[in-house]
């Protein structure tokens, strides 16, 4: 099973330096180093020029952290993935077909990335178990046969172009 909350660790240290210029070699090569001490050997993380990709020397796992990552073929297409989204990081096993978590971004609100979801959720035979709001956070929980999906979608602060980010994390029970 994908320990989602390590690669969301791993993410929140990872996302800031995405944002990284050109012409910042040194730099990107100083972070990259830092963090692979970090890790002591349980993985590998590179800067690739547009984003952060980090792989899990004991599962496999595959993290991807940029403005813009690509959805991997793989991905389970029962899981729905909101219109116009923008993929920002995903965790994928390849080895396992399964994908720990995607981060979206949106300029849709909150109430309506939700309403969306229980909507496409249902169609795509996932069956609710519950939901969760505060503060303008909002949870759906689904299961499906042996699989969860948790969506989770809260105003985005710090990304000034999307009002809204989501995240989408599939795991077996």
């Amino acid at each position: 099973m994908i320990n989602n909350a390590k690669y969301l660790l791993l993410i929140l240290i990872i996302l800031p330096l995405a944002g990284l210029g050109c012409g910042q070699k040194a730099a990107e090569q100083a972070a990259e180093n830092r963090i692979n001490n970090a890790l002591d050997g349980q993985g590998e993380i590179e800067y690739t020029g547009d984003g952060w990709e980090y792989e899990d020397s004991e599962t496999g796992t595959k993290v991807q952290v940029s403005e813009r990552v690509t959805i991997p073929d793989d991905f389970p297409n029962d899981v729905p993935l909101y219109p116009d989204a923008v993929a920002r990081s995903v965790s994928y096993n390849p080895e396992q077909g399964l994908a720990g978590f995607v981060v979206l971004v949106t300029n849709d609100s909150v109430e309506d990335v939700m309403g969306w979801y229980a909507a496409q959720a249902a169609k795509n035979n996932w069956t609710q178990n519950g939901s969760f709001n505060m503060d303008g956070t909002s949870m759906l929980m689904f299961n499906q046969g042996s699989r969860n999906l948790n969506v989770s979608a809260a105003p985005s602060e710090e990304d000034g172009d999307f009002a809204t980010m989501l995240t989408l994390s599939v795991t077996e029970r």
